[in-house]
């Protein structure tokens, strides 16, 4: 819980991020970002390092329809590939920006992401947990009724919710 309240203090920025998203689009380099590296990288590094940056930048900001699915699928693939706690918690608050952007969620709850998501929920590290619950909280509010009920199905199946409910009580 802990660091979902932190990673809402994160997001208080908004002015600034707004004002670098604006510059960075419109002097192209979003574009260029989208185009040059997440799409048509020379390698499996230079894709994953740009799909990273993008997702940073973009936020819950719209995404181009051609860029969408293949930088989605890449944070995805990303999250369950990476080894490093802070780095795979920071990918999965990545998508959980994306996530703010309601058009976004189809493609992050594709491909049963929500129900593999699960062994981060039961991850001994507080900070996994608590970015892949903002993340499906999220997904949840900004989702069809498939969705909530994939996210409902995935936090009772680890009593998160029995969990959530004993520490509100003390």
């Amino acid at each position: 819980m802990r660091n979902i309240i932190h990673s809402d203090k994160d997001r208080q920025n908004k002015e600034k991020e707004r004002d670098i998203y604006t510059q960075l689009k419109n002097d192209g380099t979003l574009t260029i970002i989208g185009n040059s590296c997440v799409i048509n990288g020379e390698n499996e590094q230079i894709r994953k390092d740009g799909a990273y940056v993008y997702g940073k930048i973009i936020r819950a900001w719209d995404i181009e329809d051609n860029l969408k699915e293949i930088l989605i699928r890449q944070l995805k693939q990303m999250i369950f590939e990476e080894k490093a706690v802070g780095k795979t918690a920071d990918l999965i608050d990545i998508l959980s920006g994306l996530a703010l952007g309601k058009s976004n969620v189809p493609a992050i709850a594709s491909e049963d992401f929500i129900q593999s998501a699960n062994i981060f929920i039961q991850s001994p590290d507080e900070y996994i947990q608590g970015s892949i619950l903002e993340l499906l909280l999220i997904l949840a509010e900004n989702g069809d009724t498939e969705i909530q009920q994939q996210v409902k199905q995935a936090v009772s199946d680890h009593g998160f919710l029995q969990t959530l409910s004993s520490s509100l009580k003390t």
